[in-house]
């Protein structure tokens, strides 16, 4: 436990669990980063589904969300209160939230020390027009998002927070992917065909059956692929019956959660991510991190810009200089037959030809050190340095 009496300063990272998800893992990797020169302390809300381990201190608020109206709001004035007691107590000069939740706990949680609270904010659809946002970044010290789109956004409906914002892509330690990605996992099939591989929580915003409806139109023209989608989540049970409709079973594999996704990868072709939205999309360097090529879609927000796409239509696909840009589908559930065939065209070029996909192997190979694990521990440091 952190004592207020060492001489290093304090600093909270506050995020609502330590699952595994994209801001929980950029949470612990924030607060491992700062523990080389501050005291540091991870707070979180809940430990259900945890997945994520760290060598630092952690104190579980153990006030997990509640049904109903009155159950959230009496359970975020709990949060408030027992953070802001946390405060006084510790001292920290900096108290960092991640995610839209532990950002209003964050602001909630007030205090008399003199403690700047900043707060980050990390998918692009969570950038809204509300009073309770408004209210949230009125009376943050300072904001973080991880994309320029998701600045843009954001300034267009609170123009207060155009001097206050600051935009630190997420950092992928892409040596240690890369190295686990050599590992070969014995007791996991995959099929002999070309493979395209994608991952995620297995939700509406990632778009797997506009996914699986576009996989139907390149089968019909490519027979040799099987489509690999790694990731858990409430769609499972649905998407399954759905390959079953297609008539693409045999060919889609859900391969559930592995500890070792970077295997799979390492053996495909094509990764894929066909997201409605994105803050920023980490799992697009991950994959790139195993050298290979990627296509996504053109979401507003991170994807367009890890992949280096300055325009684009939103129509068609679109090849660009570190991977394949392809239209972004208004929902999981919109009929946009156009689109599912670009999808599958663009899918269909690089399985083709042998030369493109390995021009974009080598553009992944390149592009990833831009958002290493390295570079975001020099950005973050500069930046906590500043207000301390």
């Amino acid at each position: 436990m952190i004592s207020k009496k060492e001489n290093r300063k304090s600093i909270f990272i506050i995020v609502p669990r330590l699952a595994g998800g994209g801001q929980e893992r950029i949470a612990i990797q924030t607060a491992e980063i700062l523990s080389k020169n501050y005291q540091v302390m991870l707070i979180i809300f809940s430990n259900k589904d945890k997945v994520y381990d760290t060598f630092l201190p952690v104190i579980n608020l153990d006030l997990p969300s509640r049904k109903g109206i009155i159950g959230k709001i009496f359970t975020q004035l709990q949060r408030s209160f027992q953070l802001a007691r946390l405060k006084r107590k510790y001292e920290p000069i900096i108290s960092y939230s991640i995610g839209n939740t532990a950002n209003l706990t964050n602001i909630l949680s007030f205090t008399d020390r003199n403690v700047k609270n900043i707060v980050s904010i990390r998918g692009y659809a969570n950038i809204k027009k509300s009073l309770m946002d408004k209210f949230v970044y009125k009376n943050a010290d300072e904001i973080v998002v991880i994309s320029k789109k998701m600045k843009e956004q954001l300034c267009n409906l609170y123009s207060f927070t155009e001097d206050k914002t600051e935009v630190i892509y997420n950092g992928i330690d892409t040596k240690t992917i890369s190295e686990k990605s050599q590992i070969y996992l014995p007791n996991l099939f995959l099929p002999k065909t070309d493979r395209i591989v994608t991952a995620g929580r297995l939700t509406d915003v990632k778009g797997y059956r506009q996914l699986l409806k576009s996989f139907v139109r390149l089968k019909s023209t490519y027979s040799n692929v099987s489509l690999l989608i790694l990731g858990e989540g409430p769609n499972k049970n649905d998407l399954i019956e759905l390959a079953r409709e297609l008539n693409i079973e045999k060919s889609v594999y859900f391969l559930g959660f592995l500890d070792n996704l970077y295997s799979v990868f390492r053996q495909s072709d094509i990764f894929i991510l066909n997201s409605i939205n994105e803050g920023f999309g980490n799992v697009i360097i991950e994959a790139m991190s195993c050298d290979l090529p990627v296509v996504v879609s053109s979401c507003l927000s991170g994807p367009s810009e890890i992949i280096g796409a300055e325009t684009y239509n939103i129509n068609k696909a679109s090849f660009c200089k570190y991977g394949v840009l392809v239209p972004c589908f208004e929902s999981d559930f919109s009929e946009e037959n156009e689109k599912e065939i670009e999808i599958a065209n663009a899918l269909l070029s690089l399985l083709s030809d042998r030369k493109l996909k390995e021009h974009y192997q080598k553009a992944s190979a390149e592009r990833k050190e831009v958002f290493s694990k390295e570079i975001y521990a020099v950005c973050i440091e500069k930046y906590f340095k500043q207000f301390i």
